[in-house]
């Protein structure tokens, strides 16, 4: 069965820390869970692939790293390897929900 993974990793983004304007120190959680959790940071994995020893936590520019186009055209993933770097998260989710939005959008509109 199909397992639903994190193209950035859960534990890596909960890891990114942000300034926090109380008391100067790097405390705070860059993401939230809402942003960690989105469609746009998901994709189905087989077991194999996703469990342990597999992908686990790998980050996004490891695991994609010997993967084909065609590989990054089935979980629609933008081809733009640059994207899949921790540091730019949050371009990558914005690229990936433009493509989503193209591939889901006809089962979107509604037939005449």
């Amino acid at each position: 069965m199909p397992q639903v993974d994190h193209i950035f990793p859960q534990s890596r983004l909960k890891a990114m820390r942000k300034l926090n304007p109380d008391n100067g120190r790097m405390s705070l959680q860059k993401y939230r869970p809402s942003m960690r959790d989105q469609l746009a940071n998901c994709m189905l994995l087989t077991q194999a692939e996703n469990g342990s020893g597999a992908k686990t936590n790998q980050p996004p520019e490891s695991w994609f790293a010997n993967k084909d186009d065609d590989y990054l055209d089935l979980h629609i993933i933008p081809r733009d390897r640059s994207l899949l770097i921790m540091d730019r998260f949050e371009e990558f989710v914005e690229a990936r929900k433009l493509l989503l939005l193209t591939k889901f959008q006809p089962l979107l509109i509604k037939a005449p």
